[in-house]
C-alpha cells in the first residue's frame, strides 16, 4: 500500500472560520465535535424551553386568579379549557419535586 498524502482528507470536515488558539482564521471540525456542539446548543435550548413553559403556566395561573376559572382564561385566549389546566397541573407537579 501507499502512504496516503496529509492533503487527503478521507472524512468530511467543517470550516468554522473561528479564530483558533495560533491564530490562524481556519479551523477545521470533525463530525464528533460538531455533534458535541449542537448537544450543547439543544441543552441551552430545552433550558430554555422549560423557563419558558413555566413562565407560560404561571401567566395562566395569574389568569386564572384574575378571571376567576381556567374555563375564562381559555374562552380569552381562544384555547380549550384542557389545554390551561394541563399547563397549570404540570406546573404545579414541577414546584411539588424536591
Amino acid at each position: 500500500m501507499s502512504a496516503t498524502p496529509l492533503t487527503s482528507v478521507s472524512s468530511p470536515a467543517y470550516s468554522c472560520l473561528a479564530v483558533t488558539a495560533s491564530g490562524k482564521g481556519r479551523d477545521v471540525t470533525t463530525w464528533k465535535e460538531r455533534h458535541d456542539a449542537a448537544v450543547r446548543e439543544q441543552d441551552i435550548a430545552w433550558k430554555a424551553y422549560l423557563e419558558a413553559t413555566a413562565a407560560r403556566a404561571q401567566a395562566l395561573l395569574d389568569g386564572t386568579a384574575v378571571l376567576g376559572t381556567q374555563a375564562a382564561v381559555a374562552r380569552e385566549l381562544g384555547v380549550s379549557r384542557a389545554v390551561v389546566n394541563r399547563a397549570i397541573k404540570a406546573l404545579e407537579k414541577s414546584q411539588q419535586r424536591p
